[in-house]
């Protein structure tokens, strides 16, 4: 039996927003964020041994071997792609069952979620390491069964990346963004929040197919509406991924935090604990299977939680 009755609209938003944030803590800083500096080393300029000269805008050939080029699949970037590709749109489709859909601190109660949407990402040199990206997504989450928590998730986002050849595979980040959670209808704002993301991360290539990246992020709130959601977040990450065959890769990540909201005299300590493998279908499609587990501990009881959601789904991504 559906359930359906009215909640406050500031309860909403902060029941929707830590329902964000358990989604986010099995993707590492965001999928956003990944693509972005996926590309960023993907077309990162390399200096040419013989002559001290970049090779960017003309053809080479092979580049002289690289820390991680025995990664599989790499050997596709060794000499340079005579035709960028900036573009990267796509289609995520996922299921999830959840122990604790309000995120209460008792009285837990299970549902499951549909996860549905696009996303559209553009990435390009600026000049040397200084790389621009800008993305939009949309996405719906929708309840099995306490359908109030429905809702329509829209970002747009822009932002420079910075490669830090001194640190080898590092990188540096700024980033703008804007989201507005609505209804499932589109027919009304619950709750928008404008924001600016610091990030650094680096990289280590562990061995053949493996690789550890670790980073720190801030996400600063400049103006939220409804104010009481609005929140500072201060986090650290460490992520693990291991490509196993050609087609399956196993990840692993832990993520801990510490969120202030100033206008609810409110602070948490939050961390995350993922696990997820993708099998490759195609170039363009690929299966996904993952395992959230999160922990809240807040100066306000009725916010602290324990939560834990499993599922998977399918992703759609062509670039161009």
């Amino acid at each position: 039996m559906r359930t359906t009755r009215s909640l406050p609209i500031t309860q909403i938003a902060l029941s929707i927003l830590l329902l964000l944030r358990v989604m986010a803590a099995g993707q590492g800083a965001t999928l956003v964020q990944n693509r972005a500096v996926d590309e960023v080393r993907s077309n990162a300029p390399r200096q040419n041994n013989l002559t001290g000269q970049s090779d960017e805008g003309r053809e080479v050939p092979p580049a002289p071997k690289m820390k991680g080029d025995d990664e599989f699949g790499e050997q596709m970037i060794l000499a340079r792609r005579a035709h960028a590709e900036p573009w990267t749109a796509g289609a995520i489709s996922q299921y999830f069952y959840t122990n604790n859909v309000a995120l209460t601190p008792k009285n837990e109660l299970e549902d499951t979620y549909f996860r549905t949407g696009f996303f559209a990402q553009y990435t390009n040199r600026i000049v040397n390491d200084w790389f621009l990206d800008g993305a939009i997504s949309s996405y719906w989450f929708l309840h099995g069964k306490y359908d109030f928590f429905n809702f329509h998730l829209f970002r747009a986002e822009v932002g420079v990346t910075r490669r830090l050849p001194w640190l080898n595979d590092s990188f540096a980040s700024v980033h703008y963004y804007w989201f507005n959670i609505a209804d499932p209808e589109l027919r009304g704002s619950i709750f928008q929040n404008h924001m600016l993301n610091l990030n650094l991360q680096k990289i280590w290539k562990i061995s053949r197919g493996q690789q550890l990246t670790l980073g720190g992020s801030a996400d600063l709130c400049l103006a939220a509406r409804p104010a009481g959601p609005g929140r500072h977040e201060l986090t650290a990450y460490v992520n693990h991924s291991l490509r196993v065959t050609e087609k399956w890769t196993l990840q692993a990540g832990l993520r801990g935090g510490f969120f202030h909201y100033p206008d609810m005299n409110r602070s948490d300590w939050n961390a995350g604990l993922s696990v997820g493998a993708n099998y490759g279908i195609t170039d363009w499609a690929r299966l996904m299977l993952s395992l959230y587990a999160t922990t809240n501990h807040s100066n306000l009881p009725a916010f602290s939680y324990n939560n834990l959601a499993t599922g998977g789904g399918l992703a759609l991504q062509l670039s161009f």
